[in-house]
């Protein structure tokens, strides 16, 4: 039996039209039907889309967006990562050339200011990082330890401590190299005040921004603190 696609009345296989409408019953029929069909699904479809975009177009895109979103913040995370560790470098470049024309430039010329002739020499013992804080100690072969604590945002040094258990003269050449650092910007009569401070075995003094304090026992040690 064929179905007529225009009224749905029943007709002969051998029918080419139906009894009813007329309709021609051919492949054509069929054809037409089918893609009635997908007409009919297409339409739907498209105005399901529009009313959901009219609704709420915010989630029209829900999951690609979110998947969107993760990838974005993963890529952000990892050159936010990349950003961190170049500066870290820069910073530690940074802090490393200050104390390397500390140690080799300054240092030396400021012996020849105070009178010496030659500074001990000194090499790296411990070089850590905490943020912009940058704590650098060299040690002379005889145990005279040199300490930089040195605040890279601030661009100047927390705490300088110099420390001698037996040697006391290297302790003292580069003592009087370090009261002479830039750094400070003492004068000389604040130098003076400092060596009076460490031959009358003073153990604290204050001049401008800096704390100055000195131990005598059990080691030998001295120390320059921002307040």
């Amino acid at each position: 039996m064929k179905e007529c696609p225009k009224c749905g009345e029943l007709n002969g296989d051998q029918n080419e039209r139906s009894y009813k409408c007329s309709e021609y019953l051919g492949k054509s029929a069929v054809k037409k039907k089918i893609l009635g069909l997908l007409v009919l699904l297409c339409l739907c479809v498209t105005g399901c889309s529009e009313k959901k975009n009219n609704e709420n177009p915010d989630t029209v895109h829900e999951e690609v967006g979110v998947e969107k979103e993760q990838e974005n913040v993963e890529a952000s995370d990892n050159e936010n990562e990349e950003a961190i560790a170049e500066q870290r470098l820069k910073n530690q470049e940074e802090i490393t050339s200050i104390i390397v024309d500390i140690i080799t430039v300054q240092l030396p010329e400021n012996i020849v200011k105070a009178g010496g002739t030659q500074l001990p020499d000194l090499n790296v013992s411990s070089a850590r990082a905490d943020d912009g804080i940058f704590n650098v100690s060299y040690e002379t072969r005889t145990g005279t330890s040199l300490n930089f604590t040195y605040d890279l945002d601030s661009k100047e040094f927390k705490m300088l401590s110099l420390s001698a258990e037996n040697d006391i003269e290297s302790y003292t050449e580069l003592l009087a190299s370090v009261i002479y650092l830039s750094d400070f910007g003492f004068t000389e009569q604040e130098i003076g005040s400092i060596a009076s401070m460490v031959s009358d075995e003073i153990y604290e003094l204050e001049i401008g921004e800096y704390k100055i304090n000195q131990v005598t026992f059990p080691t030998v040690m001295f120390t320059i603190t921002k307040k």
